[in-house]
């Protein structure tokens, strides 16, 4: 073998084993980055409660940080540095840049709308879970998932369950399973038991099952939703359950008395 030969194979060697090293060292630090990700949520710590006197300054201030930004990291960084408060004028501001035309910089307005608990900034959350449904699902789900931090009112429920059956996207429910665990959602103890095991044919046997495609699309589903659902059960009951019969036995021996209702609910997953 020629010298030069060598050469190039030692060449290879090290670039082969330097990149086998990078993807290495890149697949150590995804799990990293991505906890770091979840840590970093702002709806994650609680923020103090501002007032009229404290709110006010702050906003001229980031008006002004928000003017001298021209591209859309420097107008979220903005943004996280504005919302160290709580207030109903913290609340407004955020709620006229839900519909900027960059989507980090509307989505971060709405997970910080998550931070603004008891000033009635959930007005402002609930008309945008509908985005859950369409093009810009990214924006509804994180309305919905900020809703679970701050709450959704008296009457929001509804819109949730409504949002619920019209949208089938696993990722939609997980977030509204984890916006009721949050809020202790009673109402939605039904749907969640619903969701607890994983759909099978009733009869393996029958003939008229439908086709194995079937229920591996709705597993698929389910992989998605069930461990938001068996948290969110946990926080509502205080007890953890991992199939229907046991929240079922919990029910008859402990959620009546406590209020609870279990109703039977139409097929949560379909293929």
């Amino acid at each position: 073998m020629s010298a030069r030969l060598v050469l190039v194979g030692c060449i290879l060697s090290t670039v082969v084993a330097s990149n086998l090293r990078a993807h290495a060292q890149d697949k150590a630090a995804a799990p990293a980055a991505a906890t770091k990700a979840a840590a970093d949520d702002p709806r994650d710590t609680e923020i103090p409660e501002w007032t009229a006197e404290q709110a006010t300054p702050a906003i001229a201030a980031f008006k002004n940080a928000w003017r001298e930004a021209k591209t859309p990291d420097l107008k979220v960084s903005a943004l996280d540095a504005f919302v160290k408060g709580r207030h109903s004028f913290v609340a407004d501001e955020l709620a006229k840049l839900v519909k900027e035309k960059d989507d980090r910089v509307r989505v971060r307005a709405v997970v910080l709308l998550g931070t603004q608990k008891g000033v009635g900034a959930e007005k402002h959350l609930l008309p945008l879970c509908k985005f859950a449904r369409n093009y810009d699902s990214v924006r509804g789900r994180a309305a919905v998932r900020s809703l679970g931090y701050i709450g959704y009112g008296k009457d929001g429920f509804k819109l949730l369950e409504d949002l619920f059956w019209k949208c089938s996207e696993p990722e939609v429910r997980a977030e509204l399973a984890f916006a009721w665990g949050m809020q202790k959602e009673k109402r939605a103890f039904s749907i969640l038991v619903a969701m607890l095991d994983m759909p099978r044919p009733v009869d393996p046997n029958d003939p008229n099952n439908p086709p194995a495609s079937y229920w591996e699309a709705i597993g698929a589903q389910w992989e998605v939703v069930k461990g938001p659902v068996a948290v969110a059960l946990e926080q509502i009951c205080g007890k953890k359950m991992f199939n229907k019969d046991a929240a079922e036995r919990w029910f008859d021996d402990v959620g009546k008395k406590q209020g609870f209702k279990l109703e039977r609910v139409e097929p949560v997953f379909k293929g």
